[in-house]
């Protein structure tokens, strides 16, 4: 009888120890997409002098929805 409390407490104690694992997994990618959307806001500024999109490729031109293979843009501070 003692046998199969004891392997119950330990089944419920690594239960717990997992969903509070994969709890906290969850709330660490949380906070790393919302801090590095905060990062990209900051980089890119207020305002864009000129944004030129060149060639074909695999890149978001960033005021159409042209695919382009790369885009200069220069900032004002």
């Amino acid at each position: 009888m003692k046998k199969i409390v004891l392997k119950m407490v330990v089944a419920i104690v690594v239960a717990f120890g997992v969903v509070l694992g994969i709890s906290n997994t969850q709330k660490s990618q949380q906070t790393n997409d919302l801090l590095k959307e905060n990062i990209e806001a900051l980089a890119s500024g207020e305002t864009t002098d000129k944004i030129i999109c060149m060639g074909v490729g695999c890149v978001d031109c960033p005021f159409s929805s042209d695919k382009v293979e790369f885009y200069f843009t220069t900032y004002n501070l």
